[in-house]
């Protein structure tokens, strides 16, 4: 009988726990229908003692009532609001309206809930008061109607939702309430004909997409109506030929492609049909010769690759006689050959390379880490880095970790290596570098540095070009201010590379003699063969420059300028 009695009292107790609050030991309980909580930023409960982002009150008048939940901001504002009828105010299972607001009172979100799900209106406000974006949902799945907005008002997106998946017709507009992408959806993807437009209204490209993959004809026009391109698709990737056009309907581009990669001849034209750029693509990368010519017929530069590794570069004078000659790297020295005026060929130190101090990356970096026996495994590691001015490594990154042990070691190891600094032109200079490592599982390993790169700002490569001290150096006349003006006036985007939405700075390297005369204008950093093309043309339209002086005699001497292509 005592042991009947027994069992009975323990199910009773176990049922009397059961139905209790649940109250998590870190939340405070000021009565029976009252819990506070402390609450981090992920809405997880900390103690009050640490720093806490939200404070959370539940409240409800009687047990089976739900919960009212109301967090709280630092500033004692509402963050959120919201119902519950589980005995976890704690949890994410919500009834009724859902509404959370910013720090200033204004309101972020309004959601709809049934139980667990979000079921009905969902809107979400920009701080300014504006709408976001606005649907519905049901059983946690955006259904129905949806629109997106900017922080100005205007639409973005709207279209309608099946199981939380875009469907039917959808529409996308700009900032300035203009149309400019318009089609259908299926199953979440792209489905069939869509079209792309100009802020202008007009057509801008035609596609026709199966299972959200691009595919047969696809045609872009230029803001002015013409045509711009064609190419032809197959399961999302451009295959055959693409042809690019000017507005007056001539060739601005000829390439090919097979299942997305760029392969064989590569032309731009000039919309008189003159060749601008000629050479060859292999998988995206140029390989072999390449010509770049200017706007009266002459080859300005030729530049020789393998396999998109580059070999040499050869620019030319006007009257196609050969200039410079970049040569190999070698000892560590990259060199600039020149052939004067009078024929005769000289060369000088373009830049040289950082050197370590005190013996060779493999003895400072691992042949004296010892490797425990369990650690010994084939395994790799790549490390980018800089070397600064002053010789000291900066931003090294591991890019590709051996493990824990090795990566720690190295990357300390590398830190406190000391090196002689690399110069460009006639300055020490900020180099890239890459390291790959290589661990045996004979404890053995090896370590491979590549050529390292020039890491100069915009203004140590506009000073590294200039090999003669002069006294004075040359002047656009009235100075910089209307040297600015006059490229203002004359420098052309290319209409090729607006469409594109291509941007970037090109360097243009010319001679000026002692008489002040501009020649031999050739690109030492290339944006692109259309920019570097317009750069040229405005450097060889100049004015004379006041030459520079050296002892008081005009001398010749090199300047170079870069132009910036922005679009807006």
């Amino acid at each position: 009988m005592k042991r009947i009695v027994g069992v009975v009292l323990a199910i009773s107790w176990m049922s009397f726990v059961g139905a209790q609050d649940f109250l998590n030991p870190l939340a405070k309980q000021p009565h029976k229908y009252e819990i506070q909580y402390f609450m981090n930023a992920d809405k997880r409960v900390v103690p009050p003692t640490v720093d806490y982002d939200f404070k959370r009150m539940a409240k409800r008048n009687k047990k089976k009532e739900p919960w009212t939940i109301v967090d709280y901001f630092d500033n004692g504002n509402v963050q959120m609001k919201t119902f519950s009828f589980v005995a976890d105010p704690i949890s994410t299972e919500y009834q009724d309206s859902y509404v959370e607001f910013y720090p200033s009172g204004d309101t972020s979100l309004i959601q709809e809930y049934r139980v667990k799900d979000k079921y009905g209106r969902y809107k979400k406000i920009f701080r300014n008061g504006k709408v976001e974006e606005q649907g519905t949902y049901k059983k946690n799945r955006l259904q129905g109607d949806w629109k997106s907005y900017y922080k100005n008002g205007e639409l973005k997106e709207q279209g309608e939702y099946r199981d939380f998946k875009r469907y039917g017709m959808w529409k996308f507009y700009s900032e300035k309430g203009l149309m400019v992408r318009s089609g259908p959806f299926e199953d979440g993807v792209e489905q069939g004909d869509w079209k792309e437009y100009h802020e202008n209204g007009k057509l801008k490209g035609t596609f026709n997409y199966e299972a959200g993959k691009l595919k047969g004809d696809v045609k872009m026009y230029h803001a002015t109506g013409e045509l711009f391109s064609e190419v032809t698709y197959s399961m999302g990737r451009a295959h055959g030929k693409m042809t690019k056009y000017h507005r007056n309907g001539k060739v601005s581009m000829l390439k090919s492609y097979d299942q997305g990669l760029v392969v064989g001849d590569y032309l731009e034209l000039a919309d008189n049909g003159d060749t601008i750029v000629s050479g060859e693509l292999l998988e995206n990368v140029p390989n072999g010769h390449w010509k770049f010519s200017s706007s009266d017929h002459n080859v300005i530069r030729e530049e020789a690759y393998s396999a998109g590794k580059f070999k040499q570069a050869v620019d030319y004078y006007d009257f196609g006689k050969k200039q410079m000659i970049t040569t190999k790297t070698e000892n560590g020295f990259a060199y600039e050959c020149f052939d004067g005026d009078d024929a005769e060929t000289a060369c000088m130190v373009k830049y040289s390379f950082p050197t370590i101090k005190g013996g060779s990356l493999q003895a400072i970096l691992l042949d004296d880490v010892l490797i425990p026996v369990d650690q010994r495994y084939n395994a790799r590691m790549f490390i980018t880095f800089s070397i600064n001015a002053e010789g000291k490594v900066v931003d090294a990154e591991i890019q590709e970790s051996a493990n824990t042990y090795f990566d720690n070691e190295v990357l300390h190891r590398l830190n406190e290596t000391k090196w002689n600094p690399g110069w460009n032109g006639l300055r020490a200079g900020s180099f890239k570098g890459e390291m790959r490592i290589k661990f045996n599982m004979d404890g053995s390993r090896q370590v491979a540095l590549s050529d390292f790169a020039i890491n100069s700002s915009i203004q140590d490569q506009q000073h590294a070009y200039r090999y003669t001290t002069l006294g004075f150096d040359p002047e656009y006349p009235g100075g910089e201010e209307a040297m600015f003006k006059f490229i203002s006036e004359n420098l052309v985007y290319p209409e090729f590379a607006k469409e594109e939405g291509l941007s970037g700075t090109c360097y243009v390297r010319f001679k000026i003699n002692a008489s002040g005369m501009i020649s031999n204008a050739t690109i030492l950093k290339s944006a692109h063969p259309s920019m570097d093309y317009e750069a040229i043309k405005v450097v060889e339209n100049m004015p004379d420059w006041n030459p520079a002086i050296i002892d008081g005699k005009p001398v010749s001497s090199y300047n170079n300028i870069p132009f910036r292509f922005t679009l807006n």
